[in-house]
């Protein structure tokens, strides 16, 4: 599964040699599933889209509970679904809101918003997999959309960053208005959900997004959790985009509000979520570290 995404603790990551009593639940202590899945997932890893002949058909016999998948494009999705056939009873996709086409600025969006038209690129590529896992076993399958994912394990920065930074005290730069709105989902939330469906067998799109908040609380929180003497200096963001700060990427969980594109990538909502699985999105802030 993706690095990106951490450990994920009840069981959604399995790695060479892993003989947890939670792996062993959810696979019904099937050690030659464990060991397929392992060979699977590695195999993704290093030929994406299945580009080298993979025998998969004699694994059809294995008896699966679930099964769940993050970094795979359509044309895998459909070999490995061709290949188990029946012995997948429930599918959890792990798919992105990156999937939607245009995030207008100001406009929340939810799972009915129209998806990228594209083939290609992370998002493209998501959307077309959600296509064929639809087409193949939509009335058994979750496909989740996860927002930002933070946690531990997480080499990306994009988060991390800010607990880092303000630990270090002093003044700290901090992008757009302080209300601004932003959102992650911690790992181990987004992991303990992703079981729960596929214990629970809902079939459906979900949004995997943390509760909306202020840039100024996720800021307050890192500094009330390594007690530093931090002091946010705030600049808008006209200011930061006149100084070639790159959204995103240069100046992390920063999003200019007016981005034509981008604007509302951070305004998902998951009421769909919690109405159909009465799911729990628990904000660890005091978890920053």
């Amino acid at each position: 599964l993706r690095r990106d995404a951490g450990l994920f603790e009840n069981a959604c990551r399995l790695r060479a040699g892993s003989q947890c009593k939670r792996q062993q639940q959810i696979f019904g202590g099937n050690e030659a599933v464990a060991r397929f899945l392992r060979r699977l997932f590695g195999i993704i890893q290093k030929a994406r889209g299945f580009g080298c002949q993979i025998d998969l058909a004699r694994t059809a016999a294995l008896h699966f509970r679930q099964f769940g998948q993050s970094e795979i494009d359509a044309a895998a999705l459909k070999r490995v679904a061709d290949a188990l056939g029946p012995a997948l009873p429930f599918w959890v996709f792990v798919s992105t809101i990156s999937v939607v086409a245009r995030f207008p600025p100001g406009q929340p969006h939810d799972e009915n918003t129209a998806v990228t038209t594209e083939t290609q690129g992370y998002g493209g590529e998501k959307a077309r997999a959600e296509e064929a896992l639809r087409a193949l076993c939509d009335d058994r399958a979750a496909v989740v959309r996860p927002g930002l994912i933070v946690g531990p394990h997480d080499p990306t920065g994009r988060f991390g960053y800010w607990p880092w930074r303000v630990a270090q005290g002093g003044p700290v730069l901090a992008p757009g208005r302080p209300e601004r709105s932003v959102q992650v989902i911690d790992v181990r939330d987004l992991a303990a959900w992703c079981v729960q469906l596929a214990q629970t067998q809902v079939a459906g799109t979900f949004n995997a997004v943390g509760p909306s908040l202020s840039m100024q609380a996720v800021l307050d929180a890192c500094r009330d959790a390594g007690g530093s003497d931090a002091r946010f200096v705030w600049r808008s963001d006209a200011d930061l985009l006149a100084a070639d700060v790159a959204p995103w990427t240069g100046m992390p969980l920063w999003i200019p509000e007016d981005d034509a594109d981008f604007g509302g990538m951070l305004l998902a909502r998951h009421d769909r979520a919690i109405a159909e699985i009465g799911s729990r999105f628990e904000q660890r802030a005091v978890d920053l570290f």
